[in-house]
């Protein structure tokens, strides 16, 4: 059943007023020829609250969800797909009549970014961050067959599954892998020009994988760069997933990978 015009999306997170969702989104909507807005929901607190919930979805058929809250978001849905209760987290919710529907569409667009700029077998791989891109993260490496799974915290408790590290136990035992994959916000804008391994770590890896978008090229990967490892940022990630998400919340089989290719261009 087709939205009705003039409808609002957006994305839901804490101090995001980097993101390139809207950009993204209205790209999107310019293609389809659909007549609607996407706002920055953003906040500056770390806790959501019912009425926080309430008030969004009265404004709003659907949103994404980005840190901190893709885990702190599930309590407050009505019904969450099977695959987002797997991996533990949310990054899109449509709201529909019945209530809020929680989905991941993240792993998608992780899963084609990885498969299409690496061509070898992924049979180790270091995941930095418990958070909830790391848990879709893991989740798309088992699907994967890959073997061995480091996943890295500064707090207590893992992901079920994989060998969990303290950056220290990391950086001791400088594991050589196929991957590594940054699932934090270290080296985004909030926090430019830092790194969240050394340098002697980074070059024991294959490849690298760097979930931050902007900048363009973080002190990971321009470290990465000048050691010649093949590496990748989130971009092509949030482009897959933002269209993997409208065809969710306008209940249309979209052209994921066509739109993408459209609308790419434009976003950066």
């Amino acid at each position: 059943m087709a939205r009705p015009e003039n409808v609002k999306f957006g994305v839901l997170g804490k101090n995001i007023g980097y993101s390139l969702s809207p950009k993204i989104h209205k790209a999107v909507f310019e293609v389809l020829g659909i007549q609607a807005e996407y706002d920055l929901i953003n906040f500056s607190k770390t806790d959501l609250s019912k009425a926080d919930i309430d008030e969004i979805k009265h404004q709003y058929k659907g949103f994404n969800v980005t840190i901190p809250f893709k885990e702190k978001i599930m309590p407050f849905l009505d019904e969450v797909t099977e695959d987002a209760w797997k991996i533990g987290a949310v990054n899109t919710v449509r709201v529909e009549t019945k209530g809020l529907v929680g989905y991941n569409t993240d792993y998608i667009g992780f899963r084609v970014s990885l498969e299409r700029a690496f061509d070898w077998p992924i049979e180790s791989a270091i995941v930095l961050g418990t958070g909830g891109a790391a848990k879709m993260a893991v989740a798309v490496l088992k699907d994967l067959k890959v073997r061995t799974i480091f996943t890295v915290t500064r707090e207590k408790g893992g992901i079920l599954g994989t060998q969990t590290l303290s950056y220290e136990r990391l950086e001791a035992l400088c594991p050589r892998t196929d991957l590594l994959i940054n699932a934090t916000p270290i080296g985004s804008v909030q926090y430019k020009d830092q790194m969240p391994i050394s340098e002697a770590l980074l070059k024991k890896q294959k490849g690298v994988f760097d979930m931050v978008y902007v900048p363009e090229k973080t002190k990971l990967l321009q470290l990465a760069e000048t050691l010649n490892i093949p590496r990748i940022n989130g971009f092509n990630m949030l482009l897959i997933q933002a269209v993997a998400a409208e065809s969710i919340w306008l209940e249309r089989e979209l052209d994921v990978m066509a739109l993408v290719e459209a609308i790419g261009p434009k976003c950066k």
